[in-house]
Order: C-alpha cells, then sequence, then structure tokens
C-alpha cells in the first residue's frame, strides 16, 4: 500500500460553509496510485462527525467513492492520478 509520496504529490483542501473540496495534484511523470488519509484534525475542521461515511466526489468525472471515517483516518482513500494531472474531489457525508 503506497501512502502520499510528498515528492511527487500535493494535497489540500479548500472549504466553505457550502462546499468542501479536496484537491490532489500529481507531479510526476507516471501515474500514481495512491491511499491518501485524512488525519482526524481536518476531519474535525472540515465538520465532519465520526464515524460517519464520507463520500468524494470527482467533479471532473463525476464519479463518486465512499469510505468509512476511520478508514478514512487509518487506510485512505484510494486515489488513481494521471501523470502530471489533478483531481478535483467534493468532499459530502
Amino acid at each position: 500500500m503506497q501512502y502520499l509520496n510528498a515528492d511527487k504529490i500535493y494535497a489540500f483542501v479548500r472549504y466553505s460553509k457550502q462546499q468542501q473540496l479536496l484537491i490532489v495534484c500529481n507531479f510526476d511523470v507516471g501515474e500514481q496510485v495512491i491511499y491518501l488519509r485524512m488525519p482526524s484534525p481536518a476531519l474535525e475542521k472540515l465538520g465532519i462527525p465520526r464515524p460517519i461515511k464520507v463520500c468524494f466526489t470527482d467533479l471532473q468525472t463525476k464519479q463518486t467513492s465512499c469510505i468509512g471515517s476511520e478508514e478514512l483516518i487509518h487506510n485512505g482513500l484510494k486515489l488513481e492520478i494521471k501523470p502530471m494531472w489533478y483531481t478535483v474531489l467534493e468532499i459530502k457525508v
């Protein structure tokens, strides 16, 4: 299981009262398959209670993946990101 590679992957969250977004950029020339873990303080900051199911919708492809908050913290959300590309995921509970 490969977790976030800080040299090649950059991930951050942007949020408002209306919307929560997770943006993940791949700066590598190869595709990256990663498991992105979100620490519990990040979930708290976003107002996401625990335990709960958290859904991520890719705003480009419209595909949705859901994961339990505890699994998100400990194992991470599986992401496949094309070379030199990014993904924007809307977060909903």
